[in-house]
């Protein structure tokens, strides 16, 4: 009760936990479940849930139409968005692994540069991509 006598306010509700790595895996063969989980994933994530992710990545990875994988090209805007050094070193090692992959990977590491940082190394992979832009 409040001093006035009056009932107090309700507590505004709180906010949804964001979802686990394991409820991720669980809804992987459903794209559109995987994706709005992983667009509640919070940007900044402990170490060994990122390596989860990574390792989920390398895993979509082993199917030859990955690159069409809306999943997997979710899984590389979170680890870009993450800022991760680990994270952004796996996309580099993407990049040069897997050339039907380096449109996506390309456009999520400027996405960071732009939003949160520039590092050497992203724009010499940005630049690498240069002829390859169409326009």
């Amino acid at each position: 009760m409040s001093i006035s006598g009056g009932a107090e306010p309700d507590a505004a509700p709180q906010p949804e936990p964001p979802p686990t790595i394991d409820q991720i895996v669980a809804v992987l063969a459903d794209p559109e479940a995987a994706i709005a989980l992983l667009d509640k994933l919070p940007s900044e994530m402990k170490a060994t849930d990122l390596a989860r992710l990574r390792e989920i990545d390398r895993q979509l990875a082993s199917d030859p139409r990955v690159d069409r994988n809306p999943v997997a090209r979710k899984l590389l805007a979170v680890l870009a968005k993450s800022g991760d050094s680990r994270s952004l070193a796996y996309l580099h090692e993407v990049f040069e692994a897997a050339p039907e992959r380096r449109q996506h990977v390309a456009q999520e590491i400027a996405k960071f540069a732009l939003a949160q940082r520039r590092r050497p190394d992203d724009w010499r992979l940005l630049v690498r991509t240069l002829p390859f832009v169409e326009g």
